[in-house]
């Protein structure tokens, strides 16, 4: 296993972890739970630390594979360049998150007006990792799938 795996393997979790994220914030405002506003605060947190591995594993991945034939260097830093905006999202979102775990009990974060603009920068996270992700998605990796391929398994389609 080397780093382009492990950037495949957990590039999809701030993607569809963000969509699980905003639906979790939105219930929360619908049941006007305390309880399920300190999870989603939590699990941004989380994501959060789960962005930035991947982030940190792009550098590695493109490192080890942007002189492979039939890859595009010019895609692959427009995927990286917009990383950064992806990253910088989700780490506010997540430090947003911690600071309204770390508030104490009568403090902003306890209040609706809080999960609302958390929800919107939720939403704004989501639009920018669709985004990236939609960039990720134009390079191909067929340093993964050379030998599989070769081999008849995964015939002459390509993701």
């Amino acid at each position: 296993m080397n780093w382009v795996h492990i950037h495949l393997m957990t590039n999809h979790v701030p993607v569809i972890g963000i969509v699980i994220g905003v639906i979790l914030l939105v219930v929360t405002l619908a049941w006007k739970s305390p309880d399920l506003r300190r999870f989603a605060l939590y699990y941004f947190v989380a994501l959060g630390a789960a962005t930035l591995l991947v982030y940190l594993t792009g550098e590695p991945a493109e490192e080890a594979i942007e002189h492979a034939p039939g890859i595009s260097e010019a895609v692959i830093e427009r995927h990286e360049k917009a990383s950064v905006y992806g990253l910088i999202a989700v780490e506010l979102l997540a430090a947003l998150s911690l600071a309204g775990l770390l508030a104490k009990r009568s403090a902003l974060a306890t209040r609706p007006v809080f999960t609302r603009a958390l929800l919107g920068v939720a939403l704004l996270a989501a639009v920018i990792l669709g985004w990236v992700a939609n960039l990720g998605g134009k390079i191909r990796h067929t340093e993964l799938d050379a030998g599989i391929q070769s081999a008849g398994v995964l015939g002459d389609d390509e993701d």
